[in-house]
């Protein structure tokens, strides 16, 4: 009887292990790296990534690099964070008159926040 207990005991353990683990694995931190050793390779991968409908802050981190890319954040409570200041750019080259004359869905800006709570850290971006 004492078996069964202790088998039962130590099977709740592993499935709340894997509860928690699974939780701290559930987008809350996601990581990009341009050479792939992160979650994603762009930064529009990763908010592409996220729930439309967001209740907790998810950090974005991003390494350092030059991503080329135009970006639109929909979702609440994002924070992307730059691993430098100097060395984490976004950028993307288009002019304004360029743009009004062949709109996209994004926006004309580099980065286009269409949501509520965003934070914009240790990072530079160029138009």
């Amino acid at each position: 009887m004492n078996s069964i207990r202790y088998n039962f005991s130590a099977f709740v353990f592993c499935i709340f292990a894997f509860l928690n683990y699974a939780a701290a694995k559930d987008n809350h931190f996601i990581t990009v790296a341009k050479d792939g050793s992160g979650d994603f390779k762009t930064i529009t991968e990763a908010i592409n990534s996220l729930p439309m409908f967001n209740y907790e802050r998810v950090v974005i981190y991003i390494k350092n690099g030059v991503y080329n890319e135009k970006i639109r954040i929909t979702q609440d409570y994002v924070t992307l964070k730059g691993e430098s200041e100097d060395s984490t750019i976004i950028e993307y080259n288009q002019l304004r008159t360029d743009w009004i004359a062949h709109k996209d869905a994004i926006g004309p800006a580099v980065i286009n926040i269409h949501a509520d709570d965003i934070i914009l850290e240790s990072l530079t971006y160029n138009a």
